[in-house]
C-alpha cells in the first residue's frame, strides 16, 4: 500500500467560505452534483500529491476521481492562486 509522506503532501490552505456555500474558493463546475451523489471533498493537492490519495483511497475501497479546480469561478479572497491551480486537484471519494 503506498503511504503518504508529510514532505510529499502539498495541499492548499484554502480560506474558508467568506459566503453561505460553505465551500472554499477552489471549487469545480459540478461541485454541487458530486456532493447530491454522494461524492465527499476531502482536498485540494497538487498532482502528485493528489494521485497518491487516490492510489490510497482506492486501496481502502473508494471510488476517488481527481477535478481540476475551476479557475474562472474563483472567489476574490482566492485570486492569488489562479496561477498555481492548473496544477491542483480537487480530491473526491465515495464509497463503493
Amino acid at each position: 500500500m503506498s503511504r503518504l509522506s508529510p514532505d510529499s503532501l502539498k495541499v492548499l490552505d484554502c480560506p474558508p467560505s467568506s459566503d453561505e456555500s460553505g465551500l472554499s474558493g477552489c471549487t469545480c463546475a459540478n461541485e454541487p452534483q458530486l456532493l447530491s451523489e454522494g461524492w465527499h471533498r476531502r482536498y485540494v493537492a497538487d498532482m502528485k500529491a493528489a494521485k497518491e490519495a487516490a492510489e490510497t483511497y482506492q486501496q481502502l475501497g473508494f471510488e476517488v476521481q481527481l477535478i481540476a479546480p475551476d479557475v474562472q469561478t474563483l472567489k476574490a479572497e482566492c485570486a492569488a492562486c489562479r496561477e498555481v491551480l492548473p496544477n491542483y486537484r480537487i480530491v473526491f471519494t465515495r464509497r463503493k
